[in-house]
């Protein structure tokens, strides 16, 4: 087993705890001294504020999936959505139900999976009242956690 020199240890610990105090510094000092030296590309910062930006505007949703268990287009199609809607939000209370348009389909998806396997748990459930439920891809808000 190697062991590293006790001065070069302390040093690039020093380094690391400057770099944790405050990001933005890099150590500069020279080789000689045994800190390292850390050399990243100018663009990185850069990146990292795109991914925030990027988090923001996402406020409180990721990808996953729910369960479909209705779609209808026509007349009166949003009166049967919402009635659906309220009998399944009766049915299955800890379940939220969301209303959806998407050019001529209204649509009721139902719950928030992270997972297919959870949703697919779930449609097993559901199939009992509605035969012809099935699981879709489709953003979500966060799940509550547990």
């Amino acid at each position: 087993m190697k062991s590293f020199p006790l001065p070069a240890l302390f040093l690039t610990l020093t380094c690391m705890l400057r770099l944790i105090v405050n990001p933005d510094a890099v150590c500069q000092e020279s080789p000689e001294k045994g800190t390292l030296v850390i050399h990243q590309d100018d663009r990185i910062p850069l990146l990292v504020q795109r991914h925030i930006r990027y988090n923001t505007h996402q406020q409180g949703v990721m990808d996953g999936y729910r369960i479909q268990i209705f779609f209808d287009s026509g007349a009166d199609s949003k009166k049967r959505a919402l009635d659906v809607k309220s009998v399944f939000s009766s049915k299955f209370p800890s379940i939220p139900a969301y209303l959806s348009f998407q050019e001529p389909f209204f649509k009721i998806r139902v719950g928030d999976f992270r997972f297919k396997l959870q949703a697919d748990g779930v449609l097993e459930i559901i199939k009992q009242d509605y035969p012809n439920a099935y699981t879709v891809k489709d953003l979500i808000f966060f799940p509550a956690l547990e």
